[in-house]
């Protein structure tokens, strides 16, 4: 497993002499598809011509071969040709991303190596809802994640502020509940087939049952009071939420899911199944009956229902459910899907999910939320990152699929926000997720310094170094400011409800203290909740 930054001389290459590109790139595919080609096409300018009825003989020989992981990988750079061995197309497209990291565009060292990752997910969540990301920043943003080998984008396309995605058979989505900014169809299949030619699955996000106003401002006949809703323009856990009693919220369902999967060939679709505001199913009559006749105790209960008939919806398209662990709070919660670990305030309902042998990709919001500053998650905290589950170290645990890293956008309002939020900190989630956690910070700065001045080069905006790990007063003016800004607009019924909702533990209100903060940065009244504090 080596490092996804190439180093500039080390044990990544052993120069024995030079190959020289030809100037256009003759391919014996192997069997492979050709898309595998594209991304290295792009980069290189090298013209793509495959090898049969070629004029010229091939100078890029693929091989299948069997292996455990898709993407691993055997490269060799020799006098005659290059040659790569894999078991997918996905192996190749890393092989060759090696090889246009380890190059100077026109020619390569003679060398050998064979590399595979650590873990099979290495990915980003993006929140287009609240903020929307156009398509040519979609491709910029993947065009990096795949640079440095990371391999899926969770899309998260809906929330209470917008719904992003056209829906034909239900157009109103769009149309009222967009802001006039959404992905056409055209949009999504653009962006799919970008993200496969750099070896990168695309897998769509839809929140359900609640984060749902933009859907219930379309269609407030599927709310449990038929009410019209306004769309909240900030952040927050509003009240609307699907009426889990109705049996036409599920029809409705369905439809959507049987013309958006059609769009994602991704074999998961996560449907959020957060924290929601429940108290209209306490109350709402057709909640109750469909409680009474299934037996249902309490809202929790109707909770694990309602995630059950969406998860089996999704198994009539071949989708597996992918949800937040809040939704394992559910009683009778699915778990034939997977779930995103992302709060410690519902461990323990995931520790016992994860001991019964089920998958879970870790997303823990005091390490991965990179909305959050590099004043509270500093790069070297991403780099050094050893997943764990409170107490519970999971980084070795088989069912640990991989790392997801995670932006939502309330507070990120345009493309170079963005942009620095991402960089550098995605390339410590790559490192991570590709070569586990990182002992050596300091070589991996003198790796990372070369990689940000080409980042910028391709016209993206990153954090300047002082700010990747900053100290002193500057760290702690920056990070009380943010947290103090976090409600600033959200009205106060709506803090209320999230505060019930979200129900922070005494411990979760410590590791956020002790994981954010400094004791000095926070009232002597805090002082018995911080014994410690990361530096």
């Amino acid at each position: 497993m080596l490092n996804v930054l190439p180093k500039i001389n080390g044990p990544v290459r052993v120069p024995l002499g030079n190959y020289e590109f030809p100037k256009t790139l003759v391919a014996d595919l192997g069997g492979f598809e050709d898309y595998c080609l594209t991304a290295f096409s792009d980069r290189t300018g090298i013209p793509v011509q495959e090898a049969d009825g070629a004029e010229q003989s091939p100078w890029l020989f693929l091989n299948k071969i069997e292996a455990e992981k898709a993407e691993e990988y055997h490269l060799t750079v020799g006098e005659e040709g290059i040659t790569v061995e894999a078991a997918s197309e996905e192996g190749v497209i890393c092989a060759l991303t090696t090889l246009y990291q380890l190059s100077d565009f026109n020619d390569a060292d003679l060398c050998s190596m064979t590399d595979e990752p650590r873990w099979d997910v290495r990915g980003l969540q993006l929140d287009c809802a609240r903020n929307y990301v156009s398509v040519e920043e979609l491709k910029k943003i993947l065009e990096q994640m795949s640079l440095c080998k990371l391999n899926v984008l969770q899309w998260k396309l809906t929330d209470d502020q917008a719904w992003r995605l056209e829906v034909l058979r239900a157009p109103k989505l769009q149309e009222l509940s967009s802001g006039g900014k959404y992905y056409t169809r055209d949009d999504v299949k653009d962006v799919v087939a970008f993200a496969k030619t750099r070896g990168i699955e695309v897998i769509p996000q839809i929140d359900l049952p609640g984060h749902v106003t933009a859907l219930l401002h379309a269609y407030p006949q599927y709310s449990c009071y038929n009410d019209k809703v306004e769309l909240p323009d900030v952040g927050g856990l509003y009240a609307p939420i699907l009426c889990a009693g109705y049996e036409g919220t599920y029809d409705f369902i369905d439809r959507l899911l049987e013309e958006i999967t059609t769009l994602f060939p991704s074999k998961y679709f996560h449907v959020g199944g957060g924290v929601a505001v429940t108290e209209d199913w306490e109350t709402c009559p057709v909640c109750k009956t469909k409680m009474e006749k299934e037996n249902l105790s309490g809202t929790d209960e109707l909770s694990g229902f309602f995630l059950s008939r969406v998860s089996d919806l999704l198994k009539k398209y071949d989708k597996t459910a992918v949800f937040y662990n809040d939704g394992l709070e559910a009683v009778n919660a699915p778990t034939s899907g997977a779930v995103q670990f992302r709060t410690l305030n519902f461990a323990d309902s995931m520790l016992d999910y994860a001991d019964d042998g089920h998958p879970y990709v870790y997303s823990d919001s005091f390490e991965l939320h990179l909305d959050y500053p590099h004043s509270m998650i500093p790069l070297k905290r991403v780099y050094e990152i050893e997943p764990h589950i409170g107490k519970f170290v999971c980084q070795d645990d088989p069912n640990l699929q991989g790392v997801v890293a995670v932006v939502m956008t309330e507070r990120v309002k345009d493309n170079g926000s963005l942009e620095q939020t991402l960089f550098p900190r995605l390339y410590a989630v790559a490192e991570v997720g590709w070569a586990g956690p990182g002992k050596d910070y300091e070589e991996f700065l003198t790796r990372l310094r070369p990689v940000m001045y080409k980042t910028r080069k391709r016209g993206c905006q990153c954090t300047p170094e002082r700010w990747w790990d900053p100290k002193g007063a500057r760290r702690r003016q920056d990070a009380l400011s943010f947290y103090n800004s976090m409600t600033d607009g959200i009205p106060e019924d709506v803090l209320k409800q999230s505060r019930k909702a979200f129900r922070p533990t005494l411990e979760y209100r410590r590791q956020m203290a002790i994981n954010f903060f400094r004791p000095t940065d926070l009232p002597a009244a805090l002082g018995n909740l911080l014994p410690g504090s990361k530096k």
